[in-house]
């Protein structure tokens, strides 16, 4: 990787197998997409591969586009290390079973594995990243489209500005100081801690605490859980979704 690091870079991982399928049928309302589901019937006759995903939990996202053709993807949250691919697509085959989804054809497949959280790279360098490279994926849901677009025309505006501003034809190493600099103001990387705080809660959470815990995180009023996934909660917005966040918990939660 050219982006430089001077910690130790131990991220979680998130780890996912997705296929957009031709099937016989499936059980889906095709108006709507499931999200999360982190339900394990699927595994009861399978004792020995319940108590894996009862230690790190995997779940489905589904989103069907007709009665035949659907996108089904199991994806573990977060853990560390990473499960292996293999875990993962024996934990969709068996989902897929037990919901009488027979594929007939795959039209694409995707492996997944998403460095999340660990440290940001060197601030400054020479070397500007975005993205991934820039440390820009959610540390707690892995999710990181709307965070880059919102940082593209950022990243556009500090070299408009360097460019053609009083210190034009200055070193490279001057521009790439302020094009960092605008990518990871201080309230972004203070949001960035308080995300990395919330993944090293879920790296502990087994299938029952994972459950809770976004039993209560969906009860929170939208804008929270919404600020939350799309990178848009800052300090202090984010200590009041913490509060409500905690209210909101079982008691058994609030302890872990």
């Amino acid at each position: 990787c050219l982006v430089q690091y001077d910690k130790p870079y131990n991220p979680g991982y998130q780890v996912a197998y997705g296929i957009v399928a031709e099937v016989e049928e499936h059980p889906f309302d095709v108006s709507k997409m499931i999200f999360m589901d982190w339900r394990d019937s699927h595994l009861n006759g399978n004792t020995e591969l319940k108590e894996r995903n009862s230690k790190i939990p995997t779940f489905l996202y589904a989103m069907p586009f007709s009665s035949d053709r659907i996108f089904l993807e199991e994806t573990s949250l977060v853990a560390r290390p990473g499960l292996a691919m293999g875990d993962i697509q024996e934990r969709m085959v068996a989902r897929l079973r037990h919901l009488g989804i027979k594929v007939k054809s795959i039209e694409e497949d995707e492996r997944c594995v998403i460095p999340m959280g660990g440290p940001l790279p060197v601030l400054p360098q020479r070397v500007v990243g975005i993205g991934g490279t820039a440390g820009m994926v959610h540390p707690s849901t892995g999710y990181m489209v709307a965070r880059t677009l919102a940082a593209a025309p950022v990243v556009a505006n500090a070299i408009v500005q360097y460019l053609g501003g009083p210190k034009k034809g200055a070193l490279g190493n001057e521009l790439s100081a302020e094009v960092w600099k605008d990518l990871w103001p201080i309230e972004r990387r203070r949001q960035r801690e308080f995300f990395c705080f919330g993944m090293d809660i879920l790296l502990k959470l087994d299938l029952p605490g994972t459950r809770r815990f976004f039993s209560a995180f969906f009860d929170l009023e939208p804008r929270y859980w919404h600020g939350f996934l799309s990178s848009r909660l800052f300090l202090p917005e984010l200590f009041f979704f913490g509060l409500s966040l905690f209210s909101n918990a079982s008691h058994t939660s609030r302890i872990e």
